[in-house]
């Protein structure tokens, strides 16, 4: 995948934590709320996890972290493999089936 430059309309409509999002972030610390939140809203975005740091747009990643109140250097210290990204991949699946569920109702 090739990495874009982001504009600000394409930060929010795709890379804006919702409020059931928000609460699934809960405590989680440092670099696992900015992984976790990154592979949510890519997950929603493209269908798909990351594979690596490299997919995730550098503008993504900073707006991102001031959601969470995290700086984008902490997303260095995210494993990318082992059971902590397979828990948050299971959990990112699951909340981006409930909210669109959710969208799915609301009247626009």
């Amino acid at each position: 995948m090739a990495l874009s430059s982001l504009d600000l309309g394409e930060l929010v409509e795709d890379w804006t934590l919702l409020d059931e999002e928000r609460k699934q972030v809960g405590d989680k610390a440092w670099a696992c709320a900015a992984g976790f939140t990154l592979l949510l809203k890519f997950y929603t975005r493209f269908g798909r996890f990351p594979r690596d740091r490299a997919e995730l747009p550098d503008e993504a990643v900073d707006f991102v972290g001031r959601q969470v109140q995290v700086a984008a250097a902490e997303l260095g210290f995210y494993e990318w493999s082992g059971r902590t990204i397979e828990s948050h991949r299971a959990q990112s699946a699951s909340i981006s089936g409930s909210v669109c569920a959710l969208l799915r109702t609301r009247s626009c």
